[in-house]
């Protein structure tokens, strides 16, 4: 059905054209000229954005399953040195090594709540800034479109005040992009008058820096449901003006910790946002920013892909059931390396989320997108740094002692180095070949990655 559609609407755009009038270099999208070609007919033009000053420049699933709970009793040596036993353990002396940097950070990202279509989207985002934000702490929470599921409901737009009004943090550790749904029904000024990020001056696309302890996030928020035609906005729709204003943007006078891309629609796959060359266009702002992911949503499948050299995160629906929804993406990154994992949410649950929740960040997972170009294989025998995030309601003091293990073999514990910070060393499996690495608390389920041991 959707090949259909999408013929019908290119063979009706076929005598329309692309937009082609660049924007000139400017610090704020407002000042960019409105796109006046033939496209414009048929509502495809790039829009004049009206509302708050849009700036540019100075903007301020994890399908693999685990064995089973880490139920071990590992012999502790002491708080920090982990066990030697067995014929793939560290020596006895390897004691845990303090963080190089100022160790990992996350981010959480939430996409298509559609609150209002049901009281279950509404109570699945209450119950993540209620519950479950407080315990992970993300840098930010970034939510990639559908706030609401039509932008043409006034009452829809009632009930997301309510649910987030006070419930989440300031912009920016708050932040929304549009997504198809948000501007259906001519819902496109609602949007604006309703959305934090908008409300906050920083418009439908632009750039936001993300202040952290280990840097600043350089977010590039793109919107790709950016026409006034509903079918159009449901295959998605990146136009040149848009593209233009952001590629304008200068360099910032430090470079950025790491940049990521948000956009609603998928870039890669056959959902991928091919549309009027809208995915050559947004392939054009990764070339110039270099984004180490591309957050999106509108499948409400958790997904995660590599396109070219960036990270395609696919988060599932927050607010819709689904393969893998409700659910939201915890991103770590640590030492220069993503990771992330899909969660599920219920709402409707005392709790909503399975706790406690953990997040390895080192060593990178090799299995990470499919296969992950930017994890490289350990030595035989070679001790692994192990770092990971564990989130439980009642803080890392009440948690059991947090275990890794390679395959089904000895655990070690780790040390806890300050918040959800757990590290430690475990010695890598003698046999080459993909090997499981499975961290987590004593008696609950582990977050596994794949290592790849090198041959001899």
């Amino acid at each position: 059905m959707r090949g259909l559609a999408a013929a019908a609407i290119l063979s009706f755009l076929a005598g329309c054209g692309e937009t082609t009038a660049g924007a000139p270099k400017v610090s704020s999208v407002k000042d960019a000229a409105p796109n006046p070609d033939a496209a414009a007919d048929a509502g495809l033009s790039d829009r004049p954005i009206s509302g708050p000053d849009v700036r540019i420049s100075d903007a301020a699933p994890d399908s693999r399953s685990p064995d089973g709970p880490l139920d071990g009793a590992p012999t502790v040596l002491d708080a920090h040195k982990p066990d030697a036993a067995g014929p793939d353990a560290q020596p006895a002396d390897a004691a845990v090594k303090p963080p190089a940097a100022p160790g990992p950070i996350w981010l959480v990202q939430i996409s298509d709540t559609h609150v209002g279509e049901t009281p279950a989207t509404g109570a699945n985002l209450t119950a993540y800034l209620d519950q479950v934000l407080p315990v992970i702490a993300p840098v930010a929470t970034l939510h990639t479109g559908d706030l609401i599921d039509d932008g043409g409901e006034a009452v829809q737009w009632a009930e997301y005040d309510t649910v987030t009004t006070g419930h989440t943090p300031a912009y920016p550790e708050y932040l929304e992009i549009p997504g198809n749904h948000d501007v259906k029904h001519d819902g496109l000024m609602s949007y604006e008058l309703h959305a934090h990020t908008f409300q906050a001056g920083d418009g439908l696309f632009g750039e936001t820096d993300l202040d952290t302890p280990a840097g600043t996030i350089r977010l590039i928020r793109t919107n790709t449901a950016d026409t006034t035609l509903n079918a159009v906005n449901v295959l998605g729709y990146f136009g040149d003006q848009q593209m233009n204003a952001l590629l304008a943007a200068p360099e910032p006078a430090e470079p950025p910790l790491f940049t990521l891309v948000l956009g609603h629609h998928p870039i890669g796959g056959v959902d991928g946002l091919f549309l009027l060359d809208s995915n050559t266009r947004m392939q054009r702002v990764f070339d110039r920013f270099q984004p180490a992911a591309y957050l999106c949503g509108h499948i409400h499948i958790p997904f995660q892909a590599w396109v070219g050299g960036t990270l395609q995160l696919q988060a599932g629906s927050l607010g819709k059931e689904n393969l893998g929804s409700p659910s939201f993406m915890v991103i770590g990154y640590d030492a220069g390396q993503l990771t992330a994992r899909s969660v599920n949410l219920d709402g409707a649950a005392t709790p909503p989320v399975q706790w406690p929740l953990t997040l390895v960040t080192a060593p990178p997972d090799a299995a990470l997108g499919g296969v992950n170009p930017k994890a490289s294989a350990v030595a035989p025998g070679a001790l692994v740094a192990v770092h990971a995030l564990v989130f439980g309601p009642d803080g890392p003091d009440a948690l059991p002692p947090v275990e890794a293990r390679f395959d089904h073999g000895q655990s070690v514990r780790l040390a806890p180095q300050g918040g959800p910070v757990w590290m430690g060393e475990i010695a890598a499996p003698i046999a080459a070949g993909a090997h499981t690495l499975s961290v987590g608390p004593q008696g609950a389920g582990p977050h596994t990655v794949t290592v790849q041991v090198s041959a001899q």
